[in-house]
């Protein structure tokens, strides 16, 4: 059968009401009353995350902080024996363990264990000064590219 030829009805085909493209409704958009809840419910959590002081628990912690600031420093990736030494001075002049989980190479440099795309999404906040904002930032980034938020704005606001 050639593709330019036309079926022919049979009486079942013309049972059935043939679907008329402006019967069909167009998609449901998000009212100005669901984006006020989510602003307002995205601000609560923030409020509630940065109420809390911040609290460097697990050496990890550590690790990405130094780098982070190694980075806004502008060392990328690797430092000196010297550079390591002052980034150490520097965040343990608090108490606290400074830097975890660096390794000095055989080259004589020191590098972190950790994979380095966090900082760099996150020294651009300490830089201003903001670093705890960074993952509410990008969470509420993410969530909103999310399809499942096209959807439904509530599962959105559970981040299900």
């Amino acid at each position: 059968m050639d593709t330019t030829e036309k079926l022919t009805v049979t009486s079942e085909d013309a049972s059935m009401p043939a679907a008329d493209p402006a019967d069909e409704s167009p998609p449901r958009r998000v009212g100005r009353g669901e984006v006020l809840v989510a602003v307002v419910a995205f601000a609560a959590l923030c409020v509630a995350v940065l109420v809390r002081s911040a609290q460097l628990l697990e050496p990890d912690d550590y690790a990405y902080r130094a780098s982070i600031v190694a980075l806004t420093q502008g060392h990328f990736l690797s430092l000196t024996n010297v550079e390591y030494q002052a980034l150490l001075k520097q965040l343990s002049g608090g108490g606290g363990m400074g830097i975890s989980q660096w390794v000095h190479t055989a080259g004589g440099s020191w590098i972190s264990e950790k994979n380095p795309g966090y900082p760099f999404l996150a020294a651009p906040f300490q830089a201003l000064g903001i670093l705890r904002v960074a993952p509410l930032f990008y969470a509420e980034v993410t969530g909103g590219l999310r399809a499942d938020c096209r959807v439904d704005l509530r599962f959105c606001l559970v981040g299900a």
